[in-house]
């Protein structure tokens, strides 16, 4: 039976081939009509959408790219694998690998307007790998807007005149909580944090007010109301978002995907002009260069550009699915690694400017004590330098907006890849139902996700993060190169995809 099916798709694949070297380049209402009946015979569904604007595509791209991990992810990576020494093995994966599996995603859901599901599908022993796509890229919205949940709280906290992590007197408190802001000396404060008997205030706001950790994984001790709210918020905001698929979207990124630039550019200028931000800047960019040698600087590098540039989770292949076949996608996967490679650094000035002036008042030089991964340098480190700003509430709002927009951007399109995959799998089912569709989607995400609201939401959160995509997607991508890039060549032909590349390109 597979050898019957990669028959007749090596027969359809010929046929297109031979449709392609008699069409003139000039007659573009040849080139649509073409693709169009070539998509129409492998989906049976209604001609798909095109983005508005090419600046849509390149937007939503930036968006999917450029998430919360070149803010909380890059600026810890690069601190601790050796400074600017760091950059060094970044930017030469960005360039040899980022770029090509951007081209090759996107250039493969271009080529054949279609989403992950139906391009396995081609190759029946590998049809399981559009499949994984969609179950990883659906395991990642179910956390991943937790973390936008949490920025919505604390930007519902932050409109107040002092800020609630500032100082310990609140309810939360224990009696090992200290303040940078408060009466103590200094002293008292690094004595805390040395012997890692005492909290701050801002760890103690995260830990007993946020999240409210139980003491184990196993005692789920209810849901927690205030996040639950906060979850609802973010999902009927994701749902908003994408509730006509890119004809919604594709508008919603000129203000999510800019958004962030702005909120960053001024927080980078109040930090630049604060006392001490040399001395974060410092940690973040002289490098190290013994720290080449080792290689888990090198996995550490290559490691952030799938979590960057966001390959092997389908967004991708999605977005190129909906571009217009002669589409300079080329220019694109230039482009956008340069974008997100770009923002990452530049985002680690934004954070170490703040972070050295905090290292400054505090008398300090050890940036460990102060520098997180992950949720502790968005939900910790960063609000408790915010407090020693002047109208620290101001600048609260504008960091959490930030990694809001950040977040809710990357959300929805992660999200696109698993509605299209569906949409485009069950076109009869689907039929002109997609809105139901992603409510349904949403609305099943959001109840498995209630879980990450309890008071041990937090372990699984963590639990899911490390375990559940992180060594999935890395096999996925490998599988996908393998087929994208070998077996089309050997069912399709060589010659034949020359010609599409070109023909697409020209």
């Amino acid at each position: 039976m597979s050898n019957i099916r990669i028959q007749d798709f090596r027969k359809r694949k010929q046929e297109m081939c031979s449709v392609l070297s008699t069409i003139s380049l000039t007659d573009e209402s040849s080139v649509h009509k073409s693709t169009a009946g070539e998509e129409e015979t492998l989906t049976s569904e209604k001609p798909r959408h095109h983005w508005g604007k090419q600046i849509e595509f390149l937007l939503s791209c930036v968006g999917y790219s450029v998430g919360l991990g070149n803010i909380w992810r890059f600026p810890y990576l690069c601190m601790q694998n050796g400074g600017g020494a760091f950059l060094v093995p970044y930017i030469l994966y960005l360039i040899i690998c980022g770029t090509a599996l951007f081209f090759m995603e996107t250039a493969i859901g271009q080529s054949t307007g279609l989403s992950t599901i139906r391009i396995f599908s081609m190759i029946p022993f590998f049809s399981g790998l559009g499949w994984c796509m969609v179950f990883a890229s659906g395991i990642l919205s179910i956390y991943y807007n937790i973390i936008v949940a949490y920025t919505i709280y604390y930007i519902g906290m932050s409109f107040t005149w002092v800020l609630p992590w500032s100082h310990c007197d609140n309810e939360w408190n224990t009696p090992q909580c200290f303040s940078f802001s408060g009466n103590e000396t200094s002293n008292q404060s690094l004595i805390g944090l040395s012997t890692g008997v005492r909290r701050t205030a801002a760890e103690e706001f995260w830990r007993y007010n946020v999240l409210e950790i139980s003491e184990d994984i196993s005692v789920l001790n209810g849901i927690q109301w205030k996040l639950l709210l906060a979850l609802i918020a973010a999902w009927i905001l994701t749902f908003v978002c994408m509730c006509k698929g890119i004809l919604s979207s594709g508008k919603v990124v000129y203000v999510t995907a800019t958004a962030p630039y702005i909120f960053l550019t001024v927080i980078l200028i109040r930090g630049c002009t604060l006392p001490g931000a040399w001395y974060g800047i410092k940690f973040y960019i002289v490098p190290d260069w013994s720290r080449l040698k080792s290689i888990d600087v090198w996995i550490s590098a290559a490691t952030q550009i799938f979590y960057s540039l966001g390959p092997a989770w389908g967004g991708l292949i999605t977005f190129g699915s909906f571009n217009k076949y002669t589409h300079n996608v080329q220019r694109d996967a230039i482009l956008i690694p340069i974008i997100c490679g770009s923002t990452s650094i530049y985002g680690g000035f934004a954070i170490f400017s703040v972070i050295g002036h905090l290292m400054h008042a505090t008398g300090t030089n050890d940036t460990e004590q102060f520098v997180q991964q992950g949720p502790g340098l968005a939900f910790i480190a960063y609000p408790q330098a915010l407090t020693m700003l002047p109208g620290a509430a101001i600048w609260s709002v504008l960091f959490f907006l930030m990694l809001f927009t950040l977040g809710i951007d990357s959300q929805f399109s992660t999200l696109e890849a698993v509605t299209t995959g569906l949409n485009d799998r069950f076109p009869r089912i689907v039929g002109k139902h997609r809105m139901l569709l992603t409510l349904v989607v949403c609305f099943v995400e959001f109840l498995l996700g209630l879980i990450l609201v309890t008071r041990a939401g937090f372990y699984y959160f963590e639990l899911l993060d490390t375990y559940a995509t992180a060594f999935s997607v890395v096999v996925i991508g490998f599988l996908e190169s393998i087929v994208i890039g070998y077996l089309y060549e050997q069912i399709v032909g060589s010659n034949c995809s020359t010609r599409n590349q070109d023909f697409m390109f020209s």
